[in-house]
């Protein structure tokens, strides 16, 4: 007979939702500490900035997973069908955590990794929400610049 234990559950739940383990992927030491250091970044800017995303962190993890070396990811609350512009500036923060502690941890920006990479198209992803499809601007007003 299988077992399922709660363990058992949360591993298949974040296998589906994030992706198997990469074990064929070995990061040296330096590229281990600067995602650790990336996404420790993350989850500290989530934690600051809970109260305004509604999300709170659901696994934490510097394992390789198929597309990425280590992930944050963050789960909501309760359901939602709406955010506010005030949500997508704290999401917009939370993803340049990772940046900022790299930045921090190597004393300027140009020993950031390309850990960064997915996060900064989130970023911009968020931003180009935020700005062209709710028309965030404080000195243009309520302007909707996209298309659709």
């Amino acid at each position: 007979a299988v077992v399922s234990t709660q363990s058992t559950g949360e591993y298949a739940r974040a296998k589906v939702l994030l992706g198997g383990v990469n074990t064929s992927l070995h990061l040296s030491d330096e590229d281990l500490e600067r995602v650790a250091t990336n996404q420790a970044g993350v989850a500290v800017m989530s934690l600051l900035r809970e109260k305004w995303t509604d999300m709170s962190i659901y696994l934490a993890s510097v394992e390789p997973r198929s597309w990425s070396m280590g992930q944050v990811h963050s789960v909501p609350n309760e359901d939602r069908y709406s955010i506010t512009n005030e949500e997508l500036l704290a999401r917009i923060d939370t993803s340049l955590g990772g940046r900022v502690a790299e930045e921090l941890l190597a004393g300027n920006d140009s020993e950031v990794g390309t850990t960064v990479v997915e996060q900064v198209d989130h970023v911009n992803r968020l931003a180009k929400v935020l700005i062209e499809e709710n028309g965030y601007s404080r000195k243009q007003g309520f302007v909707r610049y996209s298309d659709s």
